[in-house]
């Protein structure tokens, strides 16, 4: 019996893109650019100052907080450091992430 080589499945590409001799179809590109290819839309820290729950400057020092996170592997949602510095309330979260949801299915 001879050695087969492994069967890669169409459509998947490294980085999750598709592979550049798959055409897709329009439908199919439009949910793959959906997915990684982010449409430019509202931050959660942009939703929060409009929603007047922080200021600009408290949102860069959560941003900060998530950049030193992540330098130590460790990932949080920005949401989530606003609430444990005492910034946002659970309600005023809550109330971001409905505003976001929103948008997003606009």
């Amino acid at each position: 019996m001879k050695n087969k080589k492994p069967i890669r499945r169409k459509g998947a590409g490294r980085c999750g893109r598709p592979p550049k001799s798959v055409s897709l179809s329009q439908n199919k590109k439009s949910v793959w650019f959906k997915r990684f290819i982010k449409p430019s839309r509202e931050l959660f820290g942009e939703v929060a100052v409009r929603m007047e729950f922080v200021t600009k400057r408290d949102v860069q020092a959560a941003l900060k907080v998530q950049q030193q996170l992540r330098q130590r592997g460790r990932n949080k949602l920005i949401g989530l450091i606003m609430m444990e510095m005492g910034l946002l309330s659970t309600t005023q979260l809550i109330a971001v992430l409905k505003e976001l949801e929103l948008k997003e299915s606009i």
